[in-house]
């Protein structure tokens, strides 16, 4: 094996890598400085976000635990603190988990005030634009829970159909099947509830679940 190189070889491959560097320091100097200026940025949104993440964790922390000491005293002005500071955690921190997750909250205490329709917009809110992802889920099951405790029939089949459409494997599935079947019926459409019902057989067997469902397809005449 040769390792040896003519010395004007050698001389000739350093001065073109030299003049190489010269002639582009500019753009060699300014692809630095962009990467240099990206890490620095990125440092600085991950910091934040993450002051953002426990600022707002910490006023929901706050808010709920005022809201529950309020419930369990009676003393409705310490729930109403509470909200109002659930309320602030939404407008100053609107997209971090902690502001979903205070929808949420936010949600049952108006449903409690029979203020349905503020109820379904913080769920809604949650289903849509939910951060992190897997707690849009719960915002739309919830918003079957206010249809069908407000009997709104026909919404909690359109809202319990479009779960199962997004989320098939959601843990929260089975009861939404379940619950689809018992809508179907309360509307006297016995087709659609059979179907269900055969739909949790065929996707749910061996459950809890599939039994219920093969008692009721026995019993709908």
């Amino acid at each position: 094996m040769q390792f040896n190189q003519s010395p004007s070889k050698v001389g000739t491959a350093v001065s073109f890598v030299v003049n190489q560097f010269k002639e582009n320091k500019v753009r060699a100097l300014t692809i630095l400085g962009v990467l240099i200026v990206g890490f620095v940025l990125t440092f600085i949104i991950v910091s934040t976000r993450q002051k953002y993440d426990v600022r707002a964790s910490d006023l929901y922390s706050q808010g709920y635990g005022l809201i529950l000491a309020g419930n369990q005293s009676g003393n409705p002005q310490q729930q109403q603190q509470g909200v109002t500071t659930l309320e602030d955690l939404i407008k100053v921190y609107p997209k971090t988990p902690a502001a979903y997750e205070a929808r949420l909250i936010l949600s049952d205490f108006q449903f409690a005030q029979n203020n349905f329709a503020q109820a379904l917009n913080f769920v809604y809110e949650v289903s849509q634009k939910g951060n992190p992802k897997a707690i849009r889920p719960i915002g739309l099951y919830r918003a079957i829970y206010i249809y069908d405790q407000t009997n709104d029939i026909d919404n909690a089949i359109k809202n319990s159909n479009d779960f199962i459409k997004k989320y098939s494997d959601n843990y929260l599935i089975r009861d939404v099947y379940m619950n689809l079947a018992r809508y179907y019926l309360m509307k006297g459409d016995k087709d659609s509830s059979k179907k269900t019902y055969n739909d949790i057989l065929i996707k749910f067997p061996a459950t809890e679940e599939a039994s219920i469902a093969q008692r009721f397809i026995e019993g709908i005449q």
